[in-house]
């Protein structure tokens, strides 16, 4: 998940890195869900439709933001959590660790919810071949702001929308 304002640049020493950011953030959902048809697809040229509606509870991941940084009066990049407080001097930054350098440390957790609701269209069209659409809204919340980016560059969010359009072939 990341933060609306989360926007990628390019250093000093030419890898890139997102300026703010302070932590990945990830969110594992099971859930739980119906769909009800209104209308089943037939086999020859039929057209279903359903609405689905899922929810369930979530799991917010945090991990630390590790760049390189060259501190002044040294030589080589050391690997540190980036902290815009600290790593003040852009063109010393050398990009990203990557995302397992330190992997274990800094490892965060925050419990949520999570729903969805959709409908979906199903086209049969030449016999076998299905066509489908989704469009529906799924909504996350947390129980805290998870800190993405730096407060200074972005207020975090607590509660996530997207809305979505998706379609199937087969």
């Amino acid at each position: 998940i990341k933060n609306q304002r989360e926007q990628s640049y390019q250093s000093g020493t030419g890898f890139r890195f997102v300026p703010g950011k302070k932590n990945y953030f990830f969110s594992l959902r099971p859930q739980y869900g119906l769909e009800k048809y209104y209308f089943q697809k037939t086999k020859d040229n039929g057209i279903g439709m359903s609405i689905i509606l899922a929810g369930g509870p979530s799991i917010g991941i945090t991990k630390k933001y590790m760049i390189k940084y060259q501190f002044e009066n040294e030589t080589t990049f050391q690997t540190i959590a980036y902290d815009p407080d600290i790593a003040t001097n852009l063109y010393a930054i050398g990009g990203t660790a990557g995302f397992f350098k330190n992997f274990r440390n800094g490892l965060g957790f925050i419990p949520g919810v999570h729903a969805k609701a959709a409908v979906n269209l199903d086209f049969s069209t030449f016999n076998d071949n299905v066509t489908g659409l989704e469009i529906g809204c799924f909504l996350e919340a947390f129980s805290k702001r998870p800190e993405i980016m730096a407060s200074k560059f972005s207020k975090n969010q607590k509660m996530f929308v997207k809305c979505l359009l998706k379609t199937k072939k087969s």
